[in-house]
């Protein structure tokens, strides 16, 4: 990448030819999606203002778009659109690194957020899809699949605190089969819903004690906790504590 961002400086900021049949051409986008068209005149105040490889009157090769809003990108394009490799930056600071086509994020790519956050895998259609590694700016961490810009598949959710969740997501949240590791040592293994303990799990303590049964958003509902001789502690039925 690093590479290619030289080169297009050199495209740029030398002659207006490079090499003995691309010609570094300014070009204005008039227009929206998917309807833009693509111009020799206009005012970058008002269009996005394209430098760079031109073939048949589009975008084609490397080349720099500046627009009005601050946005920019450099790097690779195919009829118009971007496609390949390219940097992609907004008038925050927010940046991202890596693969285009057909004028959106898709392949592998790095996206550096303005407030700290930061994201390393596959896009698809310009969202997170695949494989990734999200970091929080708190230091959260989050490794696994994704669709649609969410979580979603299996992963494993760490927080800076040093507690961790391994299983499944959908739709950005803990749900199906997982284990969540609390910093104290302690943990739940079972089924999630929402984000929470629900369906058919256990409580593990530190101290060896164990809560088995049923959690019904993030609660003991029809549960029997023993210690670690399996002499029961205390029940919980419908909700309800009762002693045993």
């Amino acid at each position: 990448m690093k590479h290619l961002l030289i080169i297009l400086s050199i495209v740029l900021l030398s002659s207006p030819v490079f090499g003995d049949n691309h010609k570094v051409v300014t070009l204005y986008r008039w227009g929206e999606y998917p309807g833009y068209v693509w111009k020799i005149i206009g005012d970058k105040e008002i269009q996005p203002k394209y430098q760079g490889e031109v073939e048949n009157g589009k975008p084609n090769g490397l080349g720099l778009m500046i627009y009005p809003n601050g946005r920019k990108y450099g790097g690779e394009w195919k009829n118009g659109e971007m496609h390949g490799q390219g940097t992609f930056t907004w008038a925050d600071g927010t940046q991202y690194v890596g693969e285009h086509k057909d004028g959106k994020r898709n392949g592998q790519g790095t996206m550096t957020y303005s407030d700290g956050r930061k994201y390393v895998g596959e896009f698809k259609n310009g969202k997170k899809d695949g494989q990734g590694k999200y970091t929080y700016s708190d230091g959260d961490e989050y490794v696994g699949e994704w669709k649609d810009d969410k979580k979603h598949g299996q992963g494993k959710y760490t927080w800076s605190d040093g507690g961790k969740y391994v299983g499944k997501f959908k739709d950005g949240r803990k749900n199906g089969q997982g284990t969540t590791i609390y910093p104290d040592g302690s943990k739940y293994i079972g089924e999630f819903k929402d984000g929470l303990p629900n369906g058919q799990g256990t409580d593990i303590f530190p101290d060896g004690s164990k809560g088995i049964g049923e959690f019904r958003e993030g609660r003991p509902w029809n549960i029997t906790h023993r210690d670690k001789n399996g002499n029961i502690i205390v029940k919980f039925v419908n909700g309800e504590q009762i002693k045993p």
